[in-house]
């Protein structure tokens, strides 16, 4: 018998090809989309934290963004899905290059393309490995190399609590492809550069390039738009040193420079210093530890401070208008302040040179020196002074001098955190000083919930999809083939 003819081979064996060709259809529809979301950003982003939004805040950042620029993974992309951070920054990529055409996503082998790796490689400290990301603009001849590490944001315990990849892309587009800003850190001081690296990372997220300079040794770099002096444990050389490195500082404000300071009760025999802010910009330095009381202590002992906006209409005021203006203000933090006061005439806004306040203690605050009490009353915690000059052309020139009694209030757990305004305001400080762009506002997306984010109608109609309708489909289907089988 010619089991080929047999009735039951002929329509069993037309079932196994239709139930092979169905499954191949499937494969090609699932490989055809899988192709298109890699390229088109195919995706609906259900998580609570939208890790994968692009905000109103960066819209209006990259709103003149038309330089070509190129996300190069230093991973093959077949493998970008293994890893949940790999994948996170993947995913918010092929965003940014579905709705940005100047932006592209490229992949490069840092073992075998080491030809390619190297053009990177400009500087000793740069490191690429399979867990690098380059920010590439050729038209710019700029580039930034990033670490995965680099997107997640970390607590003061080291923990991680956030996605930050937003900000991060977002900051390294405007490095590469904006204004060419310079910011110099001085170093020969005993200044706390280590303690400073949450404020370097913060001028580096607003596009700043960030050098150190020895003020004894060296001039300050003529690109440097802002010098920044952090927490110095000995004095400036003055008249009577053997360098006055006040000449050149003043040659650096005469030139339209920015100033910012950040001292601290822990080191304030700073003679020099505090007389050239005293004469030169009218801040008057308090060698005193501030505490409060009540709601504005957020520690036990008074030194971690809410402080109080100034709510004048002064330049200092204006730094904070904004966050004053939303209905629940962010608390601004001072740990372990000293005290600050406009000197007499400081705030004449008629005068060539005034000051102003940004942030104050209450009327209460204690002062405290040696552990002891020595006064009671309302002190600055932060303070702008202004220079306003006229050139040649007789056109008016303004530069300011930041100075904040506390150099904690630039630490890491207060401008990492999305709960205090520290952060808001320096970027605020930034723009009053020239920076047209800083990426302020972006949030961090906080690790709370890894749930997706869908109501419970949303969820019934799902299961109502994958319980019901496509068994249904299949049962449908299988339906048809058996019944065309039973009357051929």
């Amino acid at each position: 018998m010619n089991i080929t003819k047999q009735r039951k081979f002929k329509y069993g064996g037309a079932a196994v090809v239709f139930a092979a060709a169905f499954i191949a259809v499937i494969i090609i529809i699932n490989a055809i989309f899988t192709a298109a979301s890699n390229k088109y950003a195919l995706y609906i982003d259900m998580t609570t934290s939208k890790y994968y939004g692009i905000s109103d805040t960066t819209k209006d950042l990259l709103q003149d963004f038309n330089d070509d620029v190129t996300i190069i993974f230093c991973t093959p992309l077949d493998r970008l899905p293994d890893n949940q951070v790999s994948s996170m920054i993947y995913t918010l990529a092929q965003a940014f290059s579905s709705q940005y055409a100047n932006i592209s996503i490229d992949y490069m082998n840092w073992e075998t393309e080491t030809e390619r790796v190297r053009q990177y490689m400009m500087t000793a400290g740069t490191t690429i490995n399979s867990y690098s990301v380059i920010i590439d603009c050729p038209a710019k001849g700029q580039y930034r190399v990033l670490n995965w590490n680099s997107f997640i944001a970390y607590n003061t315990e080291g923990e991680e609590y956030g996605f930050n990849g937003e900000l991060r892309f977002v900051s390294s587009f405007l490095q590469i492809t904006g204004e060419n800003a310079t910011v110099c850190f001085t170093t020969n001081h005993a200044e706390d550069i280590k303690g400073a690296s949450a404020l370097i990372s913060l001028f580096e997220s607003a596009g700043y390039t960030v050098v150190y300079t020895d003020l004894a040794t060296e001039e300050i770099p003529e690109e440097a738009s802002i010098m920044v002096v952090f927490s110095p444990k000995t004095d400036f050389m003055g008249m009577e040193g053997s360098v006055n490195e006040f000449d050149k500082i003043n040659a650096f404000t005469g030139a339209y420079g920015h100033l910012m300071l950040f001292l601290s009760p822990a080191n304030q025999t700073l003679p020099e210093l505090n007389s050239y802010l005293y004469e030169n910009w009218y801040v008057d330095v308090h060698n005193v530890t501030l505490t409060e009381s009540g709601v504005n202590a957020l520690s036990g002992d008074g030194r971690n401070i809410a402080a109080t906006y100034a709510e004048d209409s002064t330049p200092g005021a204006n730094l904070t208008q904004s966050l004053r203006s939303l209905d629940a203000p962010p608390k601004a933090i001072m740990f372990n302040a000293l005290g600050l006061s406009v000197a007499e005439g400081g705030d004449n806004q008629e005068n060539s040179t005034f000051a102003s306040y940004v942030l104050t203690t209450s009327d209460n605050a204690v002062a405290l020196t040696n552990g002891q009490e020595t006064d009671r009353g309302k002190y600055g915690l932060m303070m702008l002074s202004g220079k306003t000059t006229y050139d040649e052309n007789n056109e008016v020139h303004q530069n300011f001098l930041l100075v904040s009694g506390s150099a904690d209030f630039a630490g890491q757990s207060f401008l990492e955190s999305a709960s205090y305004a520290n952060r808001d305001i320096l970027y605020s400080a930034m723009q009053a000083m020239g920076k047209d762009k800083v990426p302020a506002n972006i949030e961090v997306r906080k690790f709370e919930d890894s749930s997706l984010d869908i109501t419970s109608a949303q969820a019934n109609r799902w299961t109502i999809v994958f319980a019901v309708v496509i068994p249904l489909v299949f049962l449908i289907m299988g339906s048809v083939v058996y019944i065309r089988r039973r009357h051929l």
